[in-house]
């Protein structure tokens, strides 16, 4: 150890018996390259001789090898009364239920009595010590180290996979198992499939006659569809969707698909061939759902996919109530592209959403395919800012909308717009990894 002063009574002030580990842990703050048990043995040397030495000297095989363990016992030490023999034993508790997971790193903590703290702050008084080392600090290095050892694992500190927290007083062991987080896009092919688990309208979720007992309002979701094979081969305990956004229900997810994360609570497993996983459920799945570009991601993931706000392209097949001429269309969309407009929450989500007025812009529409025969339908492509209710931007939502294709159109006679269906064709996101 480095030659930092330690006042002659500091020692010499001890009233009661201490283990090595104990009396080390006094001056645990000074130096570097020692065990607490080895500077507690070099202490106990100097003990013996009878010196108290001015400066806590540096350990080498020739004090080292004048001392011996017995001389400071183990079992009476007043401070964890023979706890710190306990640390191989410790370990094998933490290894023993490590094994259950797949992990690369780990971390240990313990929790230790109050009354061991208590007596070790005791000490600290008595001696007016000034570079002790907390005994939980010890016993997490010391039994880290053996884990490592024995496992070959990795501690980490930052980020573990698996954080050991060993309760010294009941043997006892609870692990903190992170969750893993699995970016990719997925595409839905299959309209009246919604994006989440929705419970019965009915039963809340109980599980009633209506719902089959399943508690769910709709049958399947993109979520399931991904997650219940992820859940099966990681034995995680449950999963939780991410997703950039959603479709309404009765729109297909098309073109590049939608970013999502799946998050994976307590993986069993968490090494899973994720080019292996994507075409399983591209199979199994076919004429529902396909994903696509599953990698791993951190934890931060989660937060991007929430945080985005990407413009999005539609296409949207538009019904109306009577003829509208190419002209006129043609007309209502050029006053439409690039306008920033006001939209009022939607009667349709207003149960659920804050009746507010959001301003969106289009950033380019177009009409894409006519009813050249009796002008009823036209398909319309649409790329908008994020929370732009395209629906509504085409039939007006009985004004909340303005302007709207509706209303622009109705300026030369009434006319009613419906939509028959609407597409999602592209997410313009940036690469996660950016």
């Amino acid at each position: 150890m480095e030659s930092e002063k330690v006042r002659e009574n500091d020692i010499s002030l001890l009233e009661h018996r201490l283990c090595l580990n104990c009396l080390g842990r006094l001056f645990g703050k000074m130096g570097h390259g020692l065990t607490n048990r080895e500077r507690g043995r070099s202490i106990s040397v100097f003990q013996k001789r009878g010196i108290i030495p001015k400066e806590l000297p540096v350990m080498d095989s020739e004090i080292s090898g004048g001392g011996s363990e017995e001389d400071v016992a183990e079992v009476d030490c007043f401070i964890c009364q023979g706890l710190m023999l306990e640390i191989p034993s410790f370990a094998e508790l933490a290894i023993t239920e490590m094994d259950k997971y797949e992990y690369d790193n780990f971390q240990v903590g313990v929790k230790v009595d109050p009354e061991i703290s208590q007596r070790e702050e005791q000490i600290w008084g008595e001696i007016n010590a000034t570079h002790q080392e907390l005994i939980k600090a010890e016993l997490n290095r010391e039994i880290g180290k053996l884990v490592q050892k024995k496992t070959k694992k990795e501690v980490e500190f930052s980020k573990p996979q698996l954080v050991t927290i060993i309760d010294t007083s009941f043997d006892h062991v609870d692990l903190q198992v992170s969750p893993i987080f699995i970016y990719g896009r997925y595409r839905k092919f299959q309209r009246g499939i919604p994006q989440t688990k929705w419970p019965c309208r009915k039963c809340r979720g109980a599980g009633c006659e209506s719902c089959g007992q399943t508690g769910k309002q709709y049958e399947e979701t993109v979520e399931e569809l991904i997650s219940e094979r992820v859940l099966e081969l990681t034995g995680g305990d449950r999963a939780k969707f991410h997703g950039m956004g959603r479709e309404d229900i009765d729109a297909r997810m098309l073109g590049n698909g939608r970013p999502f994360v799946l998050e994976i609570s307590k993986p069993i497993k968490r090494n899973l061939d994720l080019a292996e996983l994507e075409e399983e459920i591209n199979r199994t799945r076919q004429g529902k759902i396909a994903i696509s570009g599953l990698e791993w991601v951190p934890r931060d993931k989660v937060k991007w996919i929430k945080a985005a706000t990407f413009p999005k392209t539609y296409c949207a097949k538009v019904k109306f109530s009577k003829r509208v001429s190419p002209d006129e269309l043609k007309i209502a969309c050029s006053k439409l592209d690039g306008v920033t407009l006001d939209q009022r929450t939607p009667q349709r989500v207003s149960h659920r959403r804050a009746d507010l007025v959001r301003r969106r812009k289009i950033i380019h529409i177009r009409i894409d395919e006519w009813d050249e025969e009796e002008g009823l339908w036209a398909l319309i492509s649409i790329k908008g800012e994020s929370g732009l209710y395209i629906k509504e931007l085409l039939h007006s939502d009985e004004g909340r909308t303005t302007p709207s294709l509706k209303g622009l159109l109705a300026e030369n006679s009434p006319v009613e717009v419906s939509i028959e269906y609407l597409d999602v064709t592209e997410v313009c996101d940036e690469s996660p990894t950016d």
